[in-house]
């Protein structure tokens, strides 16, 4: 009985301070998100990228169609240490989880079109599209659920006369 009474303090004690209360979610500010992608470095490389038909002439090289999504790596945070009494009753830790997902480096989605294109023997991409996407990825029971960042990129490659 002694037993049952020490479990029960040690779990009133440690079960309801163990995991802070949250504050509910009202508000959510105004954000402002601008992303400029620059051909400059190609242009000067003598390569075009455009969303639009080329009027000269040119010879049809090929279909370009990639997608690049982000790294994510799920952070395991300590919230509450029980101490060794706790623990020898049963109680563990409390943690909780957190995604820290990249951002997607345009850059990177620009190198991949132009090497990609050059290797076929082109030297532009007309008809040239960045989508924006998500995945996401359902995890096991107790753990969070994330949506990764995906880029997908469409083109048509030629080489110009």
């Amino acid at each position: 009985m002694r037993k049952l009474l020490m479990l029960l303090l040690i779990i009133l004690i440690f079960g309801c301070a163990a995991i802070p209360p949250q504050t509910p979610l009202t508000f959510i500010s105004k954000t402002k998100s601008v992303k400029g992608i620059d051909f400059r470095e190609y242009t000067e490389k003598g390569f075009l990228f455009t969303p639009e038909k080329y009027q000269g002439d040119y010879e049809s090289i090929g279909l370009l169609n990639f997608s690049i999504s982000s790294e994510a790596v799920l952070e395991k945070i300590l919230v509450s240490e029980v101490n060794e009494m706790a623990r020898k009753a049963g109680l563990s830790d409390v943690y909780r989880y957190k995604w820290n997902i990249e951002e997607i480096n345009y850059k990177e989605v620009l190198d991949l079109a132009y090497d990609t294109s050059i290797s076929m023997g082109g030297d532009a991409i007309i008809n040239f599209e960045i989508n924006y996407d998500v995945n996401h990825y359902r995890n096991a029971d107790g753990y969070p659920s994330v949506y990764i960042p995906k880029i997908n990129v469409t083109g048509f490659v030629i080489k110009r006369k």
